[in-house]
C-alpha cells in the first residue's frame, strides 16, 4: 500500500512537472505547446535528438536544472512502477 501511495504521488508530481516545464519553455523560448511538450519528453527520456534546443540563456539554465531533477524524478518513477509490479505479482 505504501508503494501505491508513492506511485500516485509521483505520477501527479511528474505530470505537473511536465505541464509546468512545458509552459515555461513555451514562455521563455517562444515555442508552441507541442514543441515545448516534445522537448520536455525528449529530455526526460534522455533521447536528446537535438532538433529543438534552447536559444536563450534562461532557457539553457532551465534545461540544466530540469535535466538534473527531471531525469532523476523520471527514473524514480520507473523504479516505483517496477517495485509496484513486482509486489503485485507476489
Amino acid at each position: 500500500m505504501k508503494i501505491r501511495k508513492h506511485l500516485i504521488a509521483i505520477i501527479l508530481i511528474f505530470i505537473g512537472g511536465i505541464l509546468v516545464f512545458s509552459s515555461l519553455y513555451q514562455a521563455i523560448e517562444g515555442w508552441n505547446w507541442l514543441d515545448s511538450f516534445y522537448f520536455v519528453i525528449i529530455t526526460l527520456t534522455t533521447v536528446g535528438f537535438g532538433d529543438i534546443v534552447p536559444k536563450t540563456s534562461l532557457g539553457k539554465v532551465l534545461t540544466i536544472f530540469f535535466s538534473l531533477f527531471g531525469i532523476a524524478l523520471f527514473f524514480y518513477f520507473v523504479s516505483l512502477v517496477g517495485a509496484y509490479l513486482i509486489k503485485k505479482s507476489k
